[in-house]
């Protein structure tokens, strides 16, 4: 019996994309699934949650300040994200350019 090793061929992604996608909720996921990091995605938004959610609660910020910490956690996660999705699909297209040489 002879195996046949089969090599995944990678495709590069743009970068510009992938960053589009950082943005929408439902596509980030998709961005993270495209570069084959969904599940370190996935970790990292729980992550960043349970830290936002723990922080809110141990602070128990007044009306006034709940607002503005509200958008400082949002733009957070969101720098987050799109730092991370850019240096994952950067790294993936560096991988997808050397399998092709």
């Amino acid at each position: 019996m002879t195996v046949i090793s089969e090599k995944k061929i990678r495709k590069p992604v743009s970068i510009k994309w992938q960053t589009v996608f950082a943005f929408v909720p439902v596509l980030n996921l998709y961005a993270l699934l495209r570069v084959e990091r969904y599940w370190k995605g996935v970790g990292l938004n729980f992550l960043l949650i349970l830290v936002m959610v723990s922080v809110t609660t141990v602070i128990q910020p007044s009306d006034d300040l709940y607002l503005g910490m509200y958008f400082v956690w949002f733009f957070g996660y969101v720098i987050a994200s799109v730092y991370f999705i850019r240096r994952w699909s950067r790294q993936w297209n560096e991988k997808a350019i050397k399998d092709l040489e």
